[in-house]
């Protein structure tokens, strides 16, 4: 059996991408993952999108998020109430993990600022 190397990368894309749309239509997304869901999200001022897991230009995974300004945090970006990624179920650790880079000798300046981190 021949071993089949993938490219996989993490990448952000619109609210009306169509290539989003239809696979949330192939994968049995429910109604807090679909578009019109996300557009309502924005509609009350959030700037909403996904991010998609893909293999060679290929979407397996697909996580709607809404980006919020919050006071005390600043700035947070949420799946809720989305639900988790809709797509392959075995490659959800793949897309939260980075896919194995890292971040070295990283200096976050921001005087006067309180719980400042990166997820």
């Amino acid at each position: 059996m021949r071993e089949e190397v993938l490219s996989a990368q993490v990448r952000k894309r619109e609210i009306d991408d169509p290539a989003v749309a239809e696979f949330l239509r192939g994968h049995g997304a429910y109604v807090f993952q679909e578009p019109a869901w996300c557009r309502v999200m924005a509609s009350r001022g959030l700037q909403t999108g996904y991010y998609t897991l893909e293999d060679d230009g290929r979407m397996v995974l697909a996580q709607p998020a809404s980006r919020m300004q919050l006071g005390f945090f600043r700035l947070l970006y949420c799946g809720l109430p989305y639900g988790g990624p809709v797509g392959d179920a075995s490659r959800v650790a793949e897309f939260f993990d980075g896919l194995g880079r890292t971040i070295s000798n990283l200096t976050i300046n921001t005087p006067g600022a309180n719980n400042v981190g990166l997820f």
